[in-house]
């Protein structure tokens, strides 16, 4: 059995990595990684350089909350780019992606894109995203540097529902905008398993300059939230 997802209890655990149809990796599939591993090029993916775990819910679903983690390259100092896993395992799959922009690009947007859009004050005060196996002194300037950042986020893959495969359209995910709309076993589990203290960390951020959520970010909080579905056009 392979090893349990971040951020869902035993009890719910819904479907693992292992679980995923298919037959194994044959030993002409091995050698042919090894030969491309050595003379193709991966320069994009060789250009994450950032780990971070947070906690998001699917919009529209505020109990339906879980645990992600993004590995991330920067596109420039305004704009980055994030593949979002379902843990920081080897065997974990790829989830979705989340785009990370400043504060003065997220100004920009005009309002029916704005609503696709979650800020990140909230989120990083909270706890709820660490950069793991950094100390929270090296944390702190990367901290504040997201704190007023907005991010947009679309998982395909709902492995916390059973999925073993990635099934119907993508899925908007949003954060909380107050810390006690997180699930504490959230950051129970992920502080045994990574052995971090959530409760200092936010400590340490208590001070952080978190400007006032811009425009229609978070727009869940206001309005009705809103969902991904396919409908047919016309050719």
């Amino acid at each position: 059995m392979s090893t349990q997802i971040p951020g869902v209890p035993p009890q719910e655990q819904k479907s693992l990595p292992s679980d995923t149809p298919g037959k194994g990796k044959t030993t002409m599939h091995k050698i042919m990684e090894v030969g491309t591993g050595m003379m193709q090029s991966f320069a994009p993916v060789k250009q994450i350089d950032m780990h971070l775990s947070g906690f998001a819910f699917y919009n529209g679903q505020l109990d339906r909350q879980v645990e992600l983690h993004h590995y991330c390259s920067r596109v420039n100092d305004e704009v980055t780019q994030c593949a979002v896993y379902e843990s920081d395992k080897s065997d974990a799959r790829l989830l979705g992606v989340e785009y990370v922009i400043s504060e003065r690009l997220f100004r920009s947007l005009p309002e029916e894109e704005q609503i696709y859009w979650h800020s990140h004050a909230t989120d990083i005060k909270s706890a709820s995203f660490i950069a793991p196996g950094l100390p929270e002194t090296m944390q702190r300037p990367l901290a504040q540097e997201l704190a007023n950042t907005y991010g947009k986020t679309f998982l395909m893959w709902q492995v916390d529902r059973g999925d073993v495969l990635p099934l119907g359209p993508p899925q908007l995910m949003m954060v909380c905008t107050r810390t006690e709309q997180w699930k504490p076993e959230l950051f129970a589990h992920r502080d045994q398993r990574l052995g971090v203290d959530s409760e200092k960390i936010r400590e340490a951020r208590k001070d952080l300059d978190a400007h006032p959520v811009q425009g229609l970010a978070d727009h869940w909080t206001t309005r009705p939230p809103l969902q991904c579905c396919v409908t047919p056009v016309n050719k």
